[in-house]
């Protein structure tokens, strides 16, 4: 692999990971700005009970959309980013093609 493609390769990452960022704070309202990292020590179960109320939402395909984009979220700010999915992995996940391996199993087509 030449320098540019390791440049390039790595500009993708951090594209990716502010990707994730950016997901963080439109479903916290700006609260969790920057959180990336930090947000990881969080019990999942909490934040995502923490932003569905910040959302103000009832029903059960607002819950599921919540958890949805929250995963992609989670997966782009992984700490190391041979861990993080490429952005055609989080396109497919978020139109339900595909789920990315969180370490448990890996989905394809549901």
């Amino acid at each position: 692999m030449t320098e540019y493609d390791e440049a390039t390769n790595e500009e993708l990452r951090m594209d990716i990971y502010n990707f994730g960022e950016m997901i963080l704070e439109i479903l916290s309202g700006g609260r969790l700005r920057n959180a990336g990292a930090s947000i990881h020590s969080k019990p999942w179960e909490d934040l995502l009970r923490e932003i569905y109320n910040e959302n103000e939402t009832s029903s059960a395909s607002s819950l599921h959309e919540i958890k949805l984009v929250l995963e992609v979220a989670m997966f782009c700010t992984r700490s190391r980013s041979s861990d993080q999915p490429s952005m055609e992995d989080v396109v497919k996940h978020l139109s339900g093609l595909k789920h990315i391996d969180d370490g448990r199993t890996s989905k394809e087509g549901q």
